[in-house]
């Protein structure tokens, strides 16, 4: 069976199969300029809809903080060169556009994004390190 092909069932009768055509958008890159114009569209979405994100959410950071985390995350991935890994982080990304935009996250998983509110800073210092030590 075709990708661009659904089967279905009819409601005229029973049993009866109507093909019906769905475009189905390619997933893959051709090469990696193309990849990558897409990575910079898809940084551009985010950065555009931080206003909401920060609104929807009611997060206390500003605009600036946001995109720098965005900025983060973007870069976290920038050593990545086989394009069928980029196309998969392009898509993973799209979806958590879309749940974000779509108020599918609640604020805690957003404020998670952030650095969990729990996570104990350790001391790096000898004095600091000397005095959280338990006697």
């Amino acid at each position: 069976m075709s990708s661009l092909v659904r089967y279905s069932r009819g409601t005229a009768a029973l049993g009866q199969i109507t093909k019906s055509r769905i475009p189905v958008k390619s997933v893959m890159s051709v090469n990696r300029a193309e990849s990558e114009q897409q990575v910079r569209g898809l940084y551009k979405q985010w950065v555009r809809s931080i206003p909401d994100i920060i609104s929807i959410y009611r997060l206390p950071f500003t605009e600036a903080q946001v995109k720098s985390k965005i900025r983060q995350e973007f870069y976290k991935n920038s050593h990545i060169r086989d394009i069928r890994v980029v196309d998969l982080l392009i898509i993973k990304s799209q979806m958590d556009l879309q749940e974000t935009l779509e108020h599918w996250k609640q604020t805690c998983h957003m404020l998670e994004f952030f650095g969990k509110p729990t996570d104990i800073q350790r001391p790096v210092s000898f004095i600091g390190k000397f005095l959280t030590q338990r006697h």
